[in-house]
């Protein structure tokens, strides 16, 4: 935790100093919505950090795939929760994997309207730097009777740009 607060100070005297300049932008609720913080320094080095959020449709199939890259490239995962917004039929419990890399973020999530996940108190999982960009798959304990589950997927992560000059 030390660490995170020597961190926290020292971009925050950077800022107030007028070393590093501070951009937010990005709105919305829509699918692959973007939310940014950025930090940039005197000579084009940039801090970033972003969260990327999607609505999944749950298929009335074994698995269901994000259509964005929720772990993007390059990036340091600070972390990854859930929130089920429409319950999905038929099936108790999902889990929710990294695609390809067979990590799991969440597992024996409740199906419910409303229910929620994070991978620090699910998994005990730390952040995590992905060096290519992956999708994220939900995996229901039975195949739904039909496509009407919803669940949102929210990532923040962090990446740095090197300096222009």
């Amino acid at each position: 935790m030390g660490l995170i607060k020597a961190m926290i100070y020292t971009l925050w005297s950077y800022f107030v100093s007028g070393v590093l300049s501070l951009a937010h932008g990005g709105t919305g609720t829509t699918d692959g919505s973007l939310l940014s913080s950025i930090v940039t320094g005197a000579n084009g080095e940039k801090y970033t950090i972003t969260t990327i959020s999607e609505l999944v449709t749950i298929a009335a199939a074994a698995t269901s795939v994000s259509s964005s890259n929720l772990i993007p490239a390059n990036a340091m995962i600070l972390g990854v929760v859930a929130r089920v917004t429409v319950v999905i039929p038929t099936a108790a419990t999902f889990d929710v994997k990294i695609t390809t890399d067979n990590v799991t973020l969440f597992d024996a999530v409740l199906v419910a309207a409303g229910t929620t996940a994070d991978m620090y108190s699910d998994q005990n999982l730390a952040p995590f730097f992905a060096p290519t960009a992956r999708t994220i798959t939900i995996t229901p304990n039975l195949t739904p009777a039909a496509n009407t589950g919803r669940l949102r997927i929210t990532t923040t992560y962090a990446q740095l740009t090197a300096p222009t000059s």
